[in-house]
């Protein structure tokens, strides 16, 4: 008896494990981008966008003209962040995003706070997103050398 039971739970067994539905396997490496199609991405236009309301934000001496230009900054910080964080990547892209995202974010935070306090004291925050941005930079250009090797 417990023999005839134990193959019924074995064929029962194959049974369901071949009609169960079989969903193909996506390997996540095909969807990995490389680092020569990150760095040339349109988000990339869209930051020298935000960079530039942000220097002209600096040249003005009118306060609303200041905050129009801060609010364009914000919205597209924001946006560049959205692109960033949807990119499936590895390696130097990987760590080139990461902190391309935390860059944002702080643009974002200090430039949304200050828009909210209008506080200048808010916009000590930038001064770490400087920082930051240098930091960006200076690994792009080892990594355009790597790739250029």
């Amino acid at each position: 008896m417990k023999k005839y039971l134990m193959i019924l739970i074995v064929i029962t067994s194959l049974v369901f494990t071949y009609c169960s539905k079989k969903e193909p396997v996506e390997s996540e490496s095909e969807n990995i981008m490389s680092l020569e199609d990150y760095l040339s991405l349109d988000i990339w236009e869209k930051e020298e966008k935000a960079f530039a309301f942000l220097q002209k934000a600096s040249m003005s001496d009118d306060l609303d003209e200041i905050n129009g230009f801060y609010k364009d900054a914000v919205v597209l910080f924001k946006t560049v962040n959205k692109s960033l964080a949807q990119l499936n990547l590895q390696g130097e892209a990987e760590e080139m995003n990461n902190l391309q995202k935390e860059i944002c974010g702080i643009y974002m935070s200090g430039l949304g706070n200050y828009l909210e306090s209008k506080d200048p004291c808010a916009l000590e925050d930038l001064k770490t997103a400087d920082e930051k941005m240098i930091e960006f930079v200076d690994l792009l250009k080892k990594t355009q050398e790597t790739v250029s090797e």
